[in-house]
């Protein structure tokens, strides 16, 4: 059987592909043109639209929103302007290039108004690349009566949309690669506190809550920073916060794992070998039980409550002996060299 939503906008366009795998491919204008289905486990959620052409520039249009003016009037974003009260209003235009490309690209009357009538009768984002015009509708325009109008105002625009001068060079659009580093550190963070479990485990967790504070204040100090990095051009809202939304909760976990490690690896204090016996039996602690919470005397007399590692359930019990190595820590934070471990299981 294969799809049917788009049998009737087959029929439409007197194809003889009719579009049952999901997909039509045709040509209009000399023009190849894609229709397919957006499908999402099963279900059909929408359909896009895309007429192929190898010499466009990369250029968004949209509907302006309440942000985009809000971030224009506090001088975070730049928007190339054309001077039409009436295009400048409805359209925003994210680019790379800017007013002194953009602004005589855009300066043909019927090239504006071919870009605001799929945006403004049909409410549609126009995303242009080197690999064509790219739309996405939602269900609705499934019907033929929504399609066909937006495919004509579609192709009315392919038509009359020019390629950019040659020489033309895109502007200092600063933040695509700090968005995408600090995305990867955000990513790469969760596996730096397990890669440090390991070495350096400090005897409390004093030194990771240190790391933790001081992470939080340099990730909320580098927001501005970032801020002022990313500004001037159309998509810096865009960057600034992608970039500070990852840097955020990637510093403080940075700075902890950071500090765990050169505590460690600049000790330079001796090794302290300690032995003791268990003095009190607490109770199981730990991811499925799998440490004994006890109350260990070491042989120099003083008393500590630590978690040890224990196989199964058979108890532990008063006087069963446990060694350790631990050192000072180059940050003033003892750590583990060897955790405390029983002599015997039982």
């Amino acid at each position: 059987m294969g799809y049917t939503e788009l049998v009737s906008i087959s029929e439409a366009l007197e194809l003889v592909e009719d579009g049952r795998t999901g997909e039509l491919n045709f040509e209009r204008d000399g023009r190849r043109v894609t229709v397919a289905l957006e499908v999402s486990s099963g279900s059909v959620v929408g359909l896009l639209v895309k007429i192929h052409d190898h010499d466009w520039p990369r250029i968004t249009f949209r509907r302006e929103k309440k942000s985009d003016k809000a971030s224009k009037d506090s001088g975070m974003n730049v928007e190339v302007q054309t001077g039409d009260f009436a295009f400048d209003e409805l359209v925003y235009i994210e680019s790379a290039y800017g007013q002194d490309v953009l602004g005589p690209f855009l300066a043909d009357a019927k090239l504006r108004a071919a870009i605001m009538k799929p945006i403004a009768d049909f409410d549609r984002q126009l995303v242009f690349t080197a690999n064509g015009l790219t739309v996405k509708a939602k269900l609705d325009f499934l019907a033929v009566d929504r399609f066909v109008p937006l495919f004509e105002s579609l192709l009315a625009l392919a038509r009359i949309f020019p390629s950019l001068p040659a020489g033309a060079k895109p502007g200092p659009e600063r933040g695509v690669i700090l968005m995408v580093a600090s995305w990867l550190g955000f990513l790469a963070s969760g596996l730096w506190p397990l890669l440090m479990m390991p070495f350096g485990d400090p005897v409390t967790w004093s030194l990771r809550w240190v790391g933790l504070g001081l992470g939080l204040v340099a990730g909320v100090g580098a927001v501005p920073v970032v801020r002022a990095y990313t500004r001037g051009h159309s998509r810096s809202t865009h960057f600034f916060y992608g970039t500070s939304l990852a840097l955020v909760p990637t510093l403080p976990l940075a700075f902890m794992s950071a500090a765990v490690f050169f505590n460690a690896a600049l000790d330079r204090s001796p090794a302290e070998d300690l032995s003791g016996v268990v003095d009190e039996f607490l109770g199981w602690a730990g991811e499925d039980d799998q440490n004994a919470r006890v109350v260990v005397k070491w042989n120099s007399g003083t008393l500590e409550k630590l978690d040890v590692p224990s196989t199964g359930r058979s108890g532990v019990g008063k006087g069963d002996r446990l060694h350790a190595t631990r050192r000072s820590g180059a940050l003033g934070f003892p750590w583990w060299e060897r955790r405390p471990a029983l002599d015997k299981k039982r």
